[in-house]
C-alpha cells in the first residue's frame, strides 16, 4: 500500500518528544499526535505531499528522522505507524492506493522511427492516410514496423529496417 496526507503542525515545525502536539489538515480537521515516531511519520508523508510513499518507506522515513535527532525508534514503531494510518484513513485525513504516485513518470516516452515519423508527415494532409506502427519487431536491430494503409489500395508493410538489415 501506498499513502499520501497533508498535515501541518500547528506551531510551524514538529517536535520530535513525547509530548501532545497538534497538527491540521487542510480543510482544518485536528490531530493530535503524541509519540515521537508518529510525528516522524506525520513529517514524512506531509513533506513527500502530494506524492505517496509506501509502508516500508514510511518506516524507513521516520526511523531516519528520529535517528538524525539522536533517538532511537521504539521497538514497535511499524505497529505505531500502523495506528497512525489507520487513523488517519479513518478520520478522511489520508489517502491509500495500490499504486504509487511519484513525480517522476512511470514509462518512457514512445520512441518513433524516423521512417514512421516521416511518412506520418508526408500523410498528415491526406484524410484517407493512416499511419501506425505495431508491436512487433522487424528484425535483430529493433526498428518498428510501420503499417500504412489506404482503403482503395489496401495495407502496404514497410520494414524501415529491411534496407539497412
Amino acid at each position: 500500500m501506498n499513502f499520501a496526507a497533508q498535515l501541518s503542525p500547528v506551531g510551524g515545525h514538529t517536535l520530535l518528544g513525547d509530548s501532545d502536539q497538534q497538527y491540521r489538515d487542510p480543510d482544518g480537521n485536528m490531530l493530535v499526535a503524541r509519540d515521537a515516531g508518529q510525528k516522524a511519520a506525520l513529517e514524512a508523508l506531509a513533506d513527500r505531499w502530494p506524492w505517496t510513499l509506501s509502508w516500508q518507506e514510511l518506516v524507513d522515513a521516520a526511523r531516519a528522522r528520529l535517528g538524525r535527532v539522536g533517538r532511537l525508534a521504539a521497538p514497535d514503531l511499524e505497529a505505531r505507524i500502523d495506528v497512525l494510518l489507520e487513523r488517519l484513513i479513518i478520520q478522511g485525513q489520508a489517502r491509500y492506493r495500490i499504486d504509487p504516485v511519484s513525480p517522476a513518470p512511470a514509462c518512457t516516452p514512445i520512441r518513433l522511427s524516423e521512417p514512421a515519423r516521416r511518412m506520418a508527415e508526408l500523410t498528415r494532409e491526406d484524410v484517407d492516410a493512416f499511419v501506425s506502427t505495431s508491436g512487433t519487431n522487424c528484425c535483430p536491430c529493433r526498428q518498428w514496423t510501420v503499417t500504412s494503409f489506404r482503403h482503395w489500395t489496401g495495407a502496404a508493410i514497410a520494414a524501415p529496417c529491411s534496407r539497412h538489415c
